[in-house]
């Protein structure tokens, strides 16, 4: 009795699928393109109207984005001529060139290493590990004016960070070599 019952059931089963995917689709109803309220809608004067308020409308002119008149004077230590490369606060990509730095420094490819220490000091300009870093590298390179003015920038970001005590060491030893 119970064999025939799950015969039937399976039976119905397999029939009620069959005639489902026999049965046609009907036909796609075309999408119906939503419009936009009249509010959000840009309102353009007609062609031969005028707008008489008096103000120009940002297609027809560009705002003046050059520096202000005397502002060379005023900041001859700027560089920036005109529209540059500017970079923005990123912390996580000054960490990231660090890091590298830090790999490029045991490999001793030092070029490389000054470079990404650099990249990260225009991401994040207080970045203890990059100025120190930085200084590092120069110093093992000969450049010792610049690696002295980087290790002074260290302790005036950081004047008890955890590398003082060897940034004060470096200094002295620097300033021992110079004259």
């Amino acid at each position: 009795m119970h064999r025939k019952v799950l015969l039937l059931s399976g039976l119905l089963l397999a029939c009620a699928f069959a005639f489902a995917q026999d049965e046609p689709q009907g036909p796609v109803r075309p999408r119906i393109p939503i419009k936009p309220d009249k509010q959000t809608q840009k309102s353009e004067p007609a062609p031969d109207q005028k707008d008489t308020s008096g103000q120009a409308s940002s297609k027809e002119s560009r705002g003046d984005t050059s520096a202000p008149l005397g502002d060379a004077q005023e900041h001859p230590d700027s560089t920036l001529n005109g529209p540059g490369e500017m970079h923005v606060w990123n912390p996580h990509k000054a960490d990231k060139d660090v890091e590298i730095g830090d790999y490029h420094m045991k490999r001793k490819n030092y070029s490389a290493a000054e470079s990404r220490y650099r990249e990260a000091l225009l991401y994040q300009n207080n970045n203890g590990a990059a100025i120190y870093g930085l200084a590092q590298v120069l110093e093992k390179q000969k450049k010792n004016d610049e690696a002295a003015e980087f290790y002074e920038l260290y302790l005036k970001t950081l004047p008890h960070g955890p590398q003082a005590e060897s940034v004060r060491s470096a200094l002295q030893r620097l300033k021992v070599q110079s004259p």
